[in-house]
């Protein structure tokens, strides 16, 4: 190398680079004893991680970022389809109820079967607990809910039990 090294470039270079000393010293035509010593005076190494650290943070940082924008699309995404089903549901109950009849046992299952999906589904995306939270008794037991079989035998519209048929009475 002719005339004098240019040590902020040599420097900036082995401090954002991958190079060694020896390499660098190669590169610039100069002796590995004299990168070693500008090195050690200048802690080179210890610039190089704490770049490197710094780089390797921003670039977990703009990740982690990056997946909360997607979760939060996400789950924007999953509390419309939620709301969406949600509606679903509520109609074919109310087409139950305009025409004046009774959903089967099945139905009745299959309803709040999905019901419970969409809740837990929207309940998850917005973050809440998916637990069961339902009610319980003073000393903290959880309370058993009728079977949709009690409900069947035990229902009655206007004092009339409900026909077989699942139509409702008049």
């Amino acid at each position: 190398m002719t005339g004098k090294p240019d040590w902020v470039a040599i420097e900036a270079e082995f401090i954002g680079g991958t190079m060694d000393y020896r390499e660098l010293a190669e590169k610039y035509g100069i002796k590995h004893a004299a990168v070693n010593t500008r090195a050690n005076r200048g802690d080179w190494m210890a610039k190089r991680q704490t770049v490197t650290q710094t780089v390797i943070a921003e670039a977990v940082t703009a990740k982690v970022k990056s997946r909360i924008e997607q979760m939060r699309d996400w789950n924007d995404a999953d509390v419309r389809l939620a709301g969406a089903l949600r509606g679903k549901i509520a109609r074919r109950i109310q087409a139950y109820d305009a025409a004046n009849l009774l959903p089967s046992v099945d139905t009745l299952r299959t309803l709040a079967a999905a019901a419970e999906s969409v809740q837990r589904m929207a309940r998850l995306a917005m973050g809440a607990t998916t637990e069961n939270t339902g009610l319980s008794n003073s000393d903290g037991t959880p309370i058993n809910p009728p079977t949709l079989g009690d409900f069947y035998k035990t229902v009655t519209f206007i004092g009339s039990e409900v026909p077989h048929d699942g139509s409702r009475p008049n």
